[in-house]
């Protein structure tokens, strides 16, 4: 019984750390980690949203909501920007780590996802509000600048 207790207070300690740091500010390394291995990296305004609020549902799964949102701003994936798509919820989810992050009308979030089609499922873990992701988003600027190609005595000639 003793070790069924500990269990479940180590599972419910992982649980409240993976919810607890969704909310942080990607590290330079993250945001790397993460472009190498997500399908679709963008920017998006959500424009309507029937997700429940976190306030609504703190210790629930928030089942069938959806969100419309505008592409601001896509660094990996085929949207671009000024496309309008859906987030929906997963029509099943067995543990924390796909919970959806509650979308509201009026956010801009950065919205990492493995799908490439129409609805996008915005998992808590991967999405983040733009006020928290400006260093990740300055990082992807970078990755999408990659090195130069002119050599060491080569320039750049303006017209």
């Amino acid at each position: 019984m003793q070790r069924f207790a500990s269990g479940l207070l180590l599972l419910a300690t992982a649980l409240f750390a993976a919810r607890s740091v969704s909310g942080a500010p990607l590290t330079d390394r993250e945001t790397r980690s993460r472009f190498e291995a997500w399908q679709t990296v963008i920017l998006v305004h959500v424009v309507e949203s029937t997700f429940p609020s976190a306030l609504e549902f703190p210790d629930r799964y928030p089942l069938g909501g959806e969100a419309t949102v505008l592409v601001l701003k896509s660094w990996k994936g085929p949207f671009v920007a000024g496309l309008t798509l859906h987030v929906a919820t997963p029509g099943f989810c067995a543990g924390s780590s796909c919970l959806p992050y509650p979308l509201q009308a009026g956010q801009d979030v950065l919205i990492f996802d493995q799908r490439t089609e129409d609805p996008l499922m915005a998992m808590e873990q991967f999405v983040s509000t733009a006020a928290d992701s400006k260093e990740a988003m300055a990082t992807l600027d970078q990755l999408m600048q990659g090195p130069s190609s002119l050599g060491p005595n080569q320039r750049l000639e303006r017209p």
